[in-house]
């Protein structure tokens, strides 16, 4: 298992939800119930996180010029009054690109 949070003191509800794996091959992923993105190592260890004023993160994702912008997608439950669901990060880091995917 890559990460297990099932020791952890978190919010009973955490939950990994979409991810995505930057350049440096960090996993960001977003935290059902925990209001947040997680980034953890290539090994599992969590490393730190970014915190975002909504009950529900659903899924991030890289934009922009060198993918630097982490676009996080959320839950309408517990979302700030007037705010879009989705928030955008700038980081210090390079993200990168999602493979290209056609269903047929």
């Amino acid at each position: 298992m890559f990460v297990d949070l099932r020791a952890s003191d978190d919010h009973p509800e955490r939950k990994l939800d979409g991810s995505v794996v930057d350049a440096a091959g960090y996993l960001r992923s977003a935290q059902w119930g925990l209001t947040r993105v997680a980034r953890y190592s290539p090994e599992g260890a969590f490393l730190s996180a970014i915190d975002l004023p909504t009950g529900h993160t659903s899924c991030p994702a890289f934009e922009g010029q060198d993918f630097q912008h982490l676009f996080v997608t959320t839950a309408r439950q517990k979302l700030p009054e007037n705010h879009p669901e989705w928030f955008v990060v700038h980081l210090d880091v390079l993200g990168s690109a999602e493979p290209h995917v056609i269903l047929k």
